[in-house]
């Protein structure tokens, strides 16, 4: 363990991490503080460390009974993992993690951190019924509390960018919220994401870069398509960057360097680059679910099951490892109701869902719509103790975002699904 964290120490201070320039701290699967330090959420209760660019992982068992999400790291030695309902931390460079707190009945859907000390976690609470909640640390995670929401809305914070002026956004699945205050106290921006018919929106994330806040989502049309729009007045309007281009089957994950350079994979099996604002955009045939860039044109990917490496803004790329997410992890008897992500996800039009009950117990697995509607009934039922696997068939359903919930009449799980047609 000595030698691990003494090579740790050279490496990074040898390369000055693009964490402290240029990107936000927000959680990923796949995160990198420089050429060399990188975490990956590998399995639902494995965090993998490498110091040597991915050559090689060390793998850490997190101790919880919860599905980890997303990992961040705010500096050299403290980083934080996010599952279900509760945050995890660690002080020495993802060596041991402990819990640092469990949120009641609230569901996190991102964390983000602004420095060591201030930090956001958004979600929602309740399974159909939410409230709008963002919870903010201002001493680096010993204590969290809820900010004031000026809103009308009862919905879920799925993303949350803050800039260096205090002018911060958070997106939701209708609307989105702005602070001037670094995040104590948020209002209503005057935009309604509609769900259904025509113009129906699905926002994804949002971006702030020098005062201008970039909104990235999915248009339904025929085909959906991904779009990236920009306001310039602080949230109040937005247009469409460049061209006003939309991507084909949508975006999966976006860096905007500056207004000018914006790198884009689509779930077209694409990236799509443009260093003009958007009026012309090159393409390149390379299929990454997720790269993190460690300067202007060097970056991690995630390409299925391959690590990618890249110095030159993808125009050509190494495998670092060919099967970086592959972990053997071993398998407990069912002791516990378990519902997993869906997969394929994004899916056209049919999509498997899996899910472990502990013993032999009525069952109910239900599909919503974002208005909390019921569009089917997959199986309502008694079922053995075990694991179980339900084909979804999403055929006569508009491209869109879904819930599937799984219940019994002491738990109740859900998650998101994306149909893409």
């Amino acid at each position: 363990m000595k030698i691990f964290y003494s090579l740790f120490l050279i490496l990074l201070f040898t390369n000055l991490t693009f964490g402290e320039i240029n990107f936000e701290l927000r959680a990923s699967k796949l995160f990198f503080l420089n050429k060399n330090f990188g975490v990956l959420i590998k399995a639902p209760k494995t965090v993998a460390v490498t110091l040597d660019g991915g050559e090689s992982w060390k793998n850490i068992v997190i101790d919880t009974k919860e599905v980890l999400k997303k990992v961040v790291f705010i500096n050299d030695l403290d980083g934080w993992v996010f599952a279900d309902s509760s945050l995890y931390s660690t002080n020495d460079a993802g060596a041991t993690w402990s819990l640092n707190h469990t949120f009641s009945d609230f569901g996190i859907s991102s964390l983000y951190f602004q420095n060591k000390e201030i930090g956001f976690v958004t979600g929602a609470t309740g399974v159909l019924e939410h409230q709008t909640r963002i919870y903010r640390t201002e001493n680096g995670g010993t204590s969290w509390n809820t900010t004031k929401i000026d809103t009308t809305f009862d919905d879920v914070i799925t993303d949350i960018s803050i800039g260096p002026d205090s002018l911060g956004v958070a997106l939701s699945r209708f609307t989105m919220y702005k602070t001037q205050d670094g995040g104590s106290n948020w209002i209503n921006l005057p935009h309604y994401f509609p769900v259904s018919g025509d113009g129906q929106i699905t926002p994804e994330n949002i971006r702030i870069l020098n005062n201008n806040i970039y909104l990235i989502g999915w248009l339904a049309n025929v085909v959906a398509q991904g779009f990236v729009k920009v306001s310039t007045d602080e949230g109040n309007t937005f247009a469409g960057i460049g061209n006003n281009q939309t991507f084909k089957f949508g975006i999966k994950d976006q860096f905007i360097l500056n207004g000018d350079s914006i790198w884009l994979s689509t779930n077209a099996g694409e990236i799509y680059i443009t260093n003009n604002g958007g009026y012309k955009w090159d393409t390149l045939n390379i299929d990454i679910d997720q790269f993190c860039f460690v300067s202007n044109t060097e970056a991690f990917g995630l390409s299925g099951e391959k690590l990618l490496f890249t110095n030159d803004g993808w125009k050509t790329h190494t495998i670092v490892d060919p099967t970086v997410t592959n972990v053997k992890e071993h398998k407990l008897k069912s002791n516990s109701f378990k519902l997993n992500q869906n997969y394929p996800n994004p899916f056209n039009p049919t999509s498997t869902i899996e899910f472990e009950v502990p013993q032999s117990e009525n069952v109910n697995l239900t599909v919503y719509n974002l208005l909390g509607e019921i569009v089917i009934e997959l199986f309502s039922g008694k079922l053995k103790a075990g694991a179980h696997k339900i084909n979804f068939d999403g055929s006569n359903l508009s491209s869109g975002i879904y819930f599937a919930r799984l219940s019994t009449e002491k738990y109740s799980k859900s998650i998101k699904m994306l149909l893409l047609k």
